[in-house]
């Protein structure tokens, strides 16, 4: 018998026997390949199986832990429920088994620096390999300018509690935003003022006197795919607001946090647009890899470099080496772009069959943005509607959306408006609920004088 058919039927065994109890961990890779005198990747093959079968599951960074009855409770449930509220992807559509083997690499490669702190800046090895990705992205920077950070919300944090050299206090970010970054203004000195981002775009009137008159040292904005609408800016946009902000001295925080979701090669960043290197450029990986990595990379303008250094330092010391490390691996080897490819082909197609969706019904009371590709697409229904309502309709029918409440400095102005996330639903599902949805919003409007006055 094949030895990983004998690894499978041993915990098999133990599960029956009692010996492995419900949620336990079980042994690591490392154990049962000494244990069975085998590969690492005859272990992960039995554990593969076994996971197939529902016997037990894997947490990233963490083992493999026996199913619980709770665990399959859980997922029992959350087949019945149409999830277009999770800003979290799906499990299917995440690499667990590439990066659980980059992880086991980077144990071995960086095991005599996996209990001390890394570089400051970050990983040498992952810095360079960031260096010569953002060429992809059309972005040339120096790798004295890249910082591996916790996450971009870590990055974020420290930009909204930095001194700018413009001597500037006050932080603008589009109305809605992404949650995360009202949140981080509120504990710091800054002050928020909001500027409209309508599903048409921003009014660069309306930019241009901010920028003059109410001391705005930088602007947090989400070109591509925004957070919460699913908004991007076109390439002419995109050099107004530069122009602007080199007008009147003004740095431009990029949140470029669905750069590999992009479908149209000649859509650029802020920063590669940039001439005179005001836009500060924020990368996420979390995303689109593993929401637990916490990982993020920050290109900073020279004259930040030094302040933004010693913020990040006295805010964790460094960034986990292990994660780092892995990322390094991963991308090295060719599966992140592969990954980001399969990615792109899932979201896009996802987007589109919503709109396709959206447009089976005439719904004369809703508008939507022009998503193409991302996370998110925004509904709104043109009258002061109840959202709380329109939610709690839309649950009762095992399907959930999110309103855009926390993405406004005044909530208030988030009355019919709503996020659609494509991050958890299957092609089925949009075929099923999106119709809904665009029923219960559209029918609400429609009775907004008598029923929710």
């Amino acid at each position: 018998m094949k030895k990983y058919l004998i690894i499978k039927q041993y915990i098999e065994q133990q599960f029956n026997d009692g010996h492995l109890k419900q949620g336990q961990k079980l042994p690591s890779i490392r154990d049962m390949s000494e244990n069975f005198n085998c590969s690492k990747a005859t272990v992960i093959k039995a554990y593969q199986e076994l996971e197939n079968k529902h016997i037990i599951y894997s947490v990233p960074q963490s083992g493999y832990y026996a199913v619980s009855e709770e665990t399959m409770d859980e997922e029992m449930a959350d087949k019945s429920v149409m999830d277009f509220s999770s800003a979290a992807p799906s499990s299917e559509t995440l690499p667990y088994k590439d990066f659980q083997h980059c992880l086991n690499m980077a144990i071995d490669l960086y095991e005599d620096t996996l209990f001390s702190y890394s570089p400051q800046k970050g990983l040498q090895a992952l810095v360079k390999t960031l260096h010569k990705q953002f060429c992809d992205y059309h972005i040339f920077t120096r790798e004295k300018n890249i910082f591996i950070t916790t996450g971009t919300q870590q990055a974020i944090n420290i930009l909204f509690n930095m001194k700018f050299p413009n001597g500037k206090r006050n932080v603008l970010l589009e109305q809605p935003t992404y949650h995360g970054a009202l949140q981080a203004l509120k504990l710091s000195n800054a002050k928020a003022i909001g500027i409209e981002r309508s599903f048409k775009s921003i009014d660069l009137n309306k930019l241009e006197y901010i920028f003059k008159n109410e001391d705005i040292k930088c602007f947090y904005t989400i070109p591509r795919y925004s957070n919460p609408l699913g908004l991007s800016y076109t390439m002419e946009e995109k050099r107004d607001i530069i122009r602007l902000a080199d007008k009147y001295n003004v740095y431009i925080i990029e949140d470029d946090y669905l750069a590999d979701l992009e479908v149209d090669s000649k859509n650029d960043s802020m920063l590669s647009l940039d001439p005179e290197r005001k836009v500060i450029y924020l990368k996420s990986f979390s995303k689109i890899l593993l929401p637990g990595l916490r990982i993020g990379a920050a290109i900073i303008p020279d004259e930040l470099v030094s302040s933004f250094s010693n913020y990040k330092k006295w805010s964790d010391l460094s960034t986990p080496v292990l994660s780092q490390g892995a990322l390094h691996i991963y991308i090295k080897n060719g599966l992140f772009n592969l990954h980001k490819k399969k990615l792109t082909d899932i979201y896009s197609r996802r987007m589109t069959l919503v709109k396709k969706m959206l447009s089976v019904r005439t719904h004369p009371q809703l508008t939507c943005a022009d998503s193409y590709s991302g996370f998110f697409i925004g509904i709104a229904s043109g009258k002061d509607i109840s959202n709380r309502r329109i939610i709690n309709n839309l649950s009762q029918m095992n399907i959930n959306i999110k309103d855009c409440s926390q993405c406004f400095i005044d909530s208030s102005k988030s009355r019919g408006l709503f996020r659609v996330s494509v991050c958890r639903v299957n092609d089925e599902e949009i075929f099923k609920g999106i119709p809904i949805i665009a029923d219960v919003i559209s029918g609400a409007a429609e009775n907004s004088n008598s029923i929710f006055r």
